[in-house]
């Protein structure tokens, strides 16, 4: 079972009206890149010979985790510099928020070219079926 919860502003301090949707919209974020995950890692695993799927797999997971640190340290340096720039809080999240957007759309990017590809059947792995 799925559990989506929402982050109380009143935690970070603060209780307007921006702040809360600001919180809402991550949520949504994080909601469609979940789902988006499992149509990417199958699209990425359609073409994958049997024998190499554990070496694919452990690839694709050290690229995640390499990107996401990356990822997550590049909009933190941004948060950072925000959090210089405006005293209200929610407004330095708010622009953090729409770096993250941006960097999102540019990811969507390379989808647009997978999206019409045409599909190719698996590779036959060497030796099955020469009997």
């Amino acid at each position: 079972m799925i559990r989506f919860e929402r982050i109380n502003p009143d935690w970070l301090g603060r209780n307007h009206s921006h702040s809360r949707f600001s919180l809402d919209r991550w949520g949504i974020r994080g909601a469609g890149l979940g789902s988006a995950t499992i149509a990417v890692m199958a699209g990425a695993f359609a073409e994958v010979p049997h024998g190499e799927v554990p070496d694919a797999s452990s690839t694709t997971r050290i690229v995640q985790e390499v990107g996401g640190s990356f990822g997550a340290a590049v909009l933190a340096t941004i948060l950072a510099q925000q959090l210089a720039l405006h005293p209200e809080r929610a407004v330095a999240y708010d622009a953090a928020f729409w770096w993250a957007i941006g960097f999102a759309a540019i990811a969507l990017v390379p989808e647009l070219f997978l999206a019409g590809r045409p599909r190719t059947p698996a590779a036959v792995e060497v030796g099955e079926g020469s009997h």
